[in-house]
């Protein structure tokens, strides 16, 4: 029988078209909310209940939970989300994982609108404030050894405007920064430089610990690293997992960096390392592992030993032996 419409195409095939003509920009921002969308087909009912994806930029996946616990679990599970974000999406979409607040757009709308209400306030602030005459003779004194006469009067502008800062942050109560010096607000210990200098050292402690002591979780790190949350931790050690699994091969489980591997990644000391849990661990891990060019998938029962697990890592036979 003849088809009723000879010719024309399906809506599934015209539309990756459409968008594909668009341009890479508007191509990219389509796949980013196909993944949004198809959410709980990417990661299962389970997880879409309790996680839930509020955007994607500059490569990070931003993620919004109320619970701590299943942040905790999402952060172990980072590897194997990102690649099946990235293989639903046809490409390398994202590279990073992270948690943040709920992202509502009203509450974002107002943010903004505040952050504009301040900023103009703020300069109204500051104008307002008065210079004595002698700190006005003083700026005019710095200046005077300018000779282009259009250069010294704009940095005496700019020197008021910084004097008027100045005082005007010192009324507001702003403090020393711990670090350099620099007034900060109230509700901040250092400035954003210095901030984002301490928070690179402390993720560097962080590092070393794991480094030196893979199976270290979150309660005995903070013991030494005060300053840690259980985000950084989780976080350097998802990362951690994929640099070090880059270097281990496919079916090695008797070398240093596979035990390290698995080690950093189910936070188990030397001693309860079993054969078992070697691959086990190295299975679920395989799709970031090492391979050879004449590598051939292996099928999970090839490779694990058939069976049930019980409490103490073992396996049990269907048949009960």
């Amino acid at each position: 029988m003849a088809k009723r419409t000879p010719g024309i195409e399906q809506v599934n095939t015209i539309l990756p078209k459409s968008i594909h003509a668009l341009g890479p920009k508007v191509e990219k921002l389509y796949r980013r909310h196909f993944v949004l969308w198809h959410w709980s087909h990417i990661v299962g009912e389970t997880i879409a209940a309790h996680v839930h994806p509020m955007g994607i930029e500059q490569g990070r996946l931003w993620l919004y939970s109320m619970d701590s616990s299943w942040r905790n679990e999402i952060q172990m599970m980072q590897t194997e989300i990102l690649q099946k974000v990235n293989r639903y999406a046809g490409e390398c979409l994202v590279t990073e994982m992270r948690f943040g607040r709920k992202w509502e757009k009203p509450e974002l709308q107002g943010i903004v609108r505040d952050k504009e209400y301040n900023e103009e306030t703020l300069k109204r602030n500051v104008i307002k404030e008065n210079l004595t005459d002698d700190e006005m003779e003083c700026m005019k004194k710095e200046c005077s050894s300018v000779e282009d006469e259009e250069i010294a009067g704009h940095l005496y502008h700019l020197m008021i405007r910084q004097k008027k800062l100045m005082k005007w942050k010192e009324s507001q109560s702003w403090h020393p920064c711990l670090d350099c010096g620099t007034l900060c607000p109230r509700e901040e210990e250092r400035c954003n430089v210095c901030d984002r200098r301490h928070r690179s050292e402390v993720r560097a402690k962080v590092r070393h610990i794991l480094q030196e002591i893979p199976w270290m979780r979150y309660g005995e790190i903070r013991k030494q690293v005060q300053e840690s949350t259980p985000y950084m931790v989780n976080s350097l050690r998802a990362s951690m997992v994929q640099e070090m699994a880059k270097t281990v091969n496919f079916g090695d489980f008797e070398s240093m960096a596979a035990k390290r591997l698995v080690m950093l990644h189910c936070c188990l000391p030397p001693e309860q390392l079993t054969e078992e849990v070697m691959r086990r661990t190295l299975y679920y891990l395989r799709k970031d592992l090492s391979k050879p060019r004449e590598f051939k998938t292996v099928k999970r029962y090839d490779y694990i030993p058939r069976g049930r697990r019980k409490a103490g890592g073992t396996s049990v036979s269907p048949s009960g032996k």
